[in-house]
């Protein structure tokens, strides 16, 4: 039985940005009132009995589902009366968000997720007309007051600059739970990664100075690291999923069918309902020997194998269901720091709070 199980609602396959970096195929398409009632009535249950799943958490997907913002008022209220359900939020570039949003969103009690790469922004992050969106941002008086903390996603083209985006976050944004994220296609030449690597050395030495000066940082690549470290050393446990696709979550498109993520919803591959059909063979390939990170002959003589789950279940199977190897190098990359910086910090109440960790 899965404890939690994750629903990725895309309400929308729309969306008001055009980011660099992005696999959505910006169709204008949205869910409506109808197609998720017959998600809700028909094919959640059909998830329950096939998953097994006693609880599940579901996210407002996109594209930008504050687009479809009527849909999440409908749909909100019959979450609050599901017992099964146990969180609920939304994964949004922010740009949308005003006082009604925000006043919706805090009496519902429901979370965000919100992403917005900082100075990276400017040039990775534009708008349809390809127009930088920072100043948008910088100008939403709403978004700035409510928000602490964003989720920032690193491609070769913003890997040179991390401390620099730090150091914008915190001084000028007043953020303290900056989630960095990495781009795990096969898109890292040697020469990228290294440089990465140069950026990520400034990055680590920032993170250390600034929790020594009372800065509460949290939700890095850094504490993620470690809290697999820590998880691994208490429990010996390695979880054989590398991401939830298709094993302990699910994307649900406009449409109603269901894929294993909204990448591959977005591409409409692999699907695992369809039409209120049950892809069995599809469920199975999921769980399969061939995706079960625990047993990739890979990794398995690798340093980080017991903390490291590889990354982009779409990437392994594009690459003969083994991890990239660019992706590899910068895991290895970010395990070093995290390490460097939790030897520098390892008696830091602050740090240790971060990682939800005590040495009692």
């Amino acid at each position: 039985m899965i404890d939690n199980f994750i629903i990725d609602l895309v309400v929308t396959e729309n969306c008001n940005l055009k980011c660099k970096y992005c696999y959505e195929e910006h169709r204008d398409i949205n869910m409506t009132e109808e197609n998720f009632d017959h998600f809700y009535s028909v094919t959640l249950p059909q998830l329950r009995k096939l998953y097994d799943f006693n609880t599940y958490s579901l996210h407002f997907f996109g594209g930008e589902p504050l687009l479809n913002f009527k849909l999440i008022k409908y749909i909100v209220p019959i979450l609050k009366k599901d017992r099964m359900c146990i969180d609920c939020s939304i994964v949004t570039n922010g740009l949308l968000i005003n006082e009604e949003i925000q006043k919706f969103v805090m009496d519902n009690c429901i979370n965000y997720s919100v992403s917005f790469d900082g100075l990276g922004n400017k040039f990775n992050r534009v708008d349809i007309n390809e127009e930088s969106t920072y100043d948008i941002y910088k100008n939403n008086e709403v978004l700035r007051k409510h928000l602490t903390g964003v989720h920032l996603t690193i491609d070769p083209n913003t890997a040179t600059m991390l401390d620099e985006i730090l150091i914008d976050l915190v001084e000028n944004w007043g953020m303290t739970g900056i989630d960095f994220s990495l781009v795990r296609d096969d898109i890292w030449s040697d020469k990228d990664i290294k440089a990465f690597k140069e950026a990520n050395d400034r990055l680590a030495d920032k993170w250390i100075e600034y929790i020594k000066k009372g800065i509460p940082l949290t939700r890095s690549w850094f504490t993620l690291v470690l809290k697999d470290v820590i998880q691994y050393k208490k429990t010996k446990y390695k979880r054989p999923y590398c991401c939830f696709a298709g094993y302990n979550g699910v994307a649900v498109m406009p449409s109603g069918d269901v894929y294993p993520c909204a990448r591959f919803g977005s591409e409409r591959n692999k699907p695992i309902i369809k039409n209120d059909i049950i892809d069995n063979d599809m469920y199975e390939f999921f769980k399969s020997d061939e995706l079960d990170q625990t047993k990739n002959k890979k990794c398995l003589n690798c340093y980080l194998y017991n903390y490291c789950n590889a990354g982009c279940k779409y990437s392994q199977i594009e690459n003969k269901f083994l991890p990239l190897e660019s992706v590899c190098k910068l895991n290895k990359i970010i395990f070093n720091s995290a390490i460097k910086i939790h030897n520098e910090l390892k008696d830091n109440s602050l740090w240790l709070k971060s990682l939800d960790y005590t040495q009692n």
